[in-house]
């Protein structure tokens, strides 16, 4: 029995007498003549019910012990240790019921439950399809297996989950609902808003249905051609009350975001015809028409980009958009330069302190540099860094020659178009044999390109060429740097070595 705690029969009886008296409903029951097993389960069911999942284990122990080939009691007994918080015990219960009755849809779905919550979401993404297997159309495993997908964030998929979930529950205005966001966060904005149209005529009484609709109506029309200005202006009262111009510029990055590159120009134009001079829509709209006499990003775009975002940035990559470059450079770092610590290290561009996090354990003393004060307020908070300066990096690695054992800049580069002076920086800084490791994002075409999300791409042979003949390539590795509009993006980790 999977060594699952039975009580004896001994035990049993016992506890029998004790229950009789406890529960009289359980008396009647068994003196009606009522199996004790399908007595005490129901005993069990109204301890869930009155939500005492400790007492149900207990009923549907004895339950499954007078009857242990019955498929059912194990089941009843796997709810209850779940319910109780004991994932172990609830997996080895269901996998008894299911040993017994390999077919079970709702013993398939609640074990996938507790095989996620065990932290095994691939296992219990199995168990899931195990339940469809049995039974195409069971609602809860389309529902645990969307939800599943949605938090692994691959979206498609969860879309095509959901979709089983509102041809299963037509009148339920939640799958459509749901739908409308992952179409909206997918790009698909036309999907979105008849979705939502969907979700509102089941639902009238939400606002946020209604809301969204009109948000989703409102992209639409813009990316068919409507005047982005005019369709801003029309939608600035209810149902949504954003101002124009948030309008305009939310608009803009989706759009920009997604590749809707007509509508991002034509909403861009719009807001800077509001905005004379916006130091960050004039980059980025310069950026997305491949201005090729941009070779860095202004300090006041990052500026005022960087400070704005400072209090959800780390939320925004790590958990948003699977952000892990500082571990990889870390990792590289450790398996290709000499040192395994370093005495002076310098986090270039350090932002809110991801990559120290990673840094602090191979490292004495530890400086960051940014130009964002609102992100070193953030990096402050980590408590990792022995000193926080707010400079560019270019100046502050040039004021400090023969300073420090490492350098790394993780996500700053990708700033920066002509790498020549951070290069001629860097060998100024590092002490001898120092190490520069910083990551890229890739470009397939030869030297660096600026790319309309307002970074700069580089082909890995700029990068070398461009590094010598003042540092030496320890490594050059591909990696993946985080999801784009949730698409993988290629880059590279460089680790180079002062000659």
């Amino acid at each position: 029995m999977n060594n699952i705690l039975l009580p004896d029969h001994d035990s049993l009886a016992l506890q029998l007498k004790t229950w009789q008296t406890v529960h009289p409903e359980l008396a009647g029951m068994m003196a009606s003549g009522t199996p004790a097993h399908a007595a005490i389960s129901q005993a069990g069911w109204k301890m869930l019910k009155l939500n005492n999942p400790r007492e149900a284990v207990k009923l549907f122990q004895a339950a499954t012990a007078l009857n242990p080939g019955d498929a059912a009691s194990w089941l009843n007994l796997g709810n209850a240790f779940e319910k109780a918080g004991n994932l172990a015990e609830a997996a080895k219960s269901l996998g008894q019921c299911l040993a017994l009755d390999s077919k079970n849809p709702t013993a398939w779905v609640l074990l996938g439950m507790v095989q996620a919550r065990q932290g095994d979401k691939t296992t219990g993404e199995t168990s899931y399809r195990n339940a469809l297997a049995a039974d195409p159309g069971c609602l809860a495993a389309w529902q645990c297996l969307g939800l599943s997908k949605q938090e692994q964030k691959q979206l498609p998929e969860a879309i095509e989950c959901f979709k089983q979930c509102a041809a299963l529950d037509p009148k339920n205005p939640a799958a459509p609902a749901l739908l409308g966001r992952l179409s909206f966060e997918t790009g698909k904005v036309e999907d979105a808003s008849a979705y939502y149209r969907e979700a509102s005529a089941m639902d009238p009484a939400n606002p946020a249905h209604h809301r969204m609709t009109a948000r989703m109506d409102r992209l639409t029309q813009i990316i068919h051609g409507a005047d982005p200005e005019t369709v801003a202006n029309a939608g600035a009262g209810n149902p949504d009350p954003a101002p124009v111009q948030e309008q305009l510029e939310d608009a803009f990055h989706y759009f920009n975001g997604f590749g809707y590159r007509d509508a991002a120009l034509r909403t861009g134009e719009a807001f800077l015809r509001l905005h004379p001079g916006h130091a960050v829509m004039s980059y980025h709209m310069a950026a997305l028409k491949g201005d090729g006499n941009v070779t860095q990003s202004p300090e006041a775009y990052l500026v005022e980009t960087f400070g704005n975002f400072a209090d959800r940035f780390d939320a925004q990559l790590v958990e948003l958009l699977d952000y892990d470059v500082p571990r990889k450079m870390v990792k590289a770092i450790q398996e290709f330069a000499a040192k395994q610590t370093y005495d002076r290290v310098l986090d270039a561009g350090c932002g809110t302190g991801l990559c120290g996090k990673a840094l602090r354990p191979v490292c004495k003393h530890l400086t960051g540099v940014d130009i964002s004060r609102q992100m070193l307020e953030q990096a402050s908070l980590k408590k990792v860094y022995d000193q926080l300066v707010c400079g560019e990096i270019v100046s502050q690695m040039n004021h400090h020659p023969d300073e420090y054992d490492l350098i790394t800049a993780a996500d700053v580069l990708i700033y920066l178009g002509d790498l020549e002076k951070v290069f001629k920086a860097a060998a100024h800084s590092l002490k001898s044999q120092g190490v520069f490791a910083f990551s890229i994002e890739a470009s397939d075409q030869p030297g660096f390109k600026l790319l309309s999300s307002g970074r700069f791409a580089h082909h890995p042979s700029y990068v070398l060429e461009k590094s010598m003949p003042a540092f030496e390539k320890l490594a050059c590795l591909p990696i993946t740097v985080r999801k784009e509009a949730h698409q993988p993006l290629a880059g590279f980790i460089l680790v180079l070595q002062k000659s």
